[in-house]
């Protein structure tokens, strides 16, 4: 048990520790890095604006006849399963997020989801192309990220050094300054939910930011009191209740 617990400790304190530890008193400064576009694999940096998030409707039809799913799940977690796809039309790769509904209040939950992933067009967030609903479910066909989980490629590295931490953590700033800069807090930032693009080294991949199921509205002054998260990553704040989108710093580093 002592090697499992010192794997899992490894990972944590390299992520947080990339930014430094920050005052259980006192919470960091809000980053005020300048508004980005397109990241390349190479970290160049360019402006795009696009309009894809924009086109994003509900479709009543089945998801089957627009993707051809692939067999077995590439990820299951408490909120729904995920599988690869292609679709049947234009032949691109696509990750199938298919989540119950439940009950009118999940139903209300998930459609809360889809609107803050309809918000974000950035890089380093993951993009959603599509919405299938049936009775049961909804479908989000999103950006397929092949790469895994900064969480395992930390276990797998056993750390990063800063030359590769710092490119990873920039790419997390800016996905939280984008996501603030909207007005929304995350608040479940943690390295299982950022996934690598490629299959490629760490050094000049992609990462994105996934699952919104707890991103709620923050204008600046408000204050949350709501206690969720990932209790490793949550900050003081959190625990006391009485927090603003601050606590999303506080995850990072």
């Amino acid at each position: 048990m002592v090697g499992v617990r010192e794997r899992l400790r490894r990972p944590f304190e390299s992520f947080h520790g990339a930014l430094g530890c920050c005052s259980a008193k006192r919470m960091p400064e809000q980053p005020q890095p300048r508004p980005v576009g397109r990241i390349t694999t190479t970290m160049t940096v360019q402006t795009e604006v696009s309009t894809w998030s924009r086109a994003i409707v509900k479709r009543s039809n089945d998801v089957a006849k627009a993707y051809d799913m692939d067999q077995g799940s590439i990820g299951v977690g408490a909120f729904g399963t995920v599988v690869a796809a292609t679709d049947r039309a234009s032949g691109a790769r696509r990750a199938i997020k298919s989540v119950p509904k439940r009950d009118a209040k999940g139903a209300e939950a998930l459609d809360r989801e889809l609107g803050y992933m309809k918000m974000m067009d950035h890089p380093c967030i993951v993009k959603i192309f599509d919405v299938y609903e049936d009775r049961k479910s909804l479908h989000f066909a999103m950006e397929l990220c092949e790469g895994g989980t900064l969480f395992s490629r930390i276990v797998e590295a056993g750390y990063f050094s800063p030359s590769v931490a710092a490119p990873v953590m920039k790419q997390v700033m800016q996905a939280v300054y984008h996501l603030h800069s909207s007005d929304i807090v995350h608040r479940d930032l943690k390295p299982e939910n950022f996934l690598f693009l490629h299959h490629a080294p760490v050094e000049g991949n992609v990462l994105k930011l996934i699952d919104f199921g707890l991103a709620v509205s923050c204008s600046p002054g408000k204050v949350l009191k709501r206690q969720v998260g990932t209790l490793a990553y949550m900050s003081p704040q959190v625990l006391e209740r009485h927090y603003d989108r601050q606590c999303d710093i506080w995850s990072c580093g």
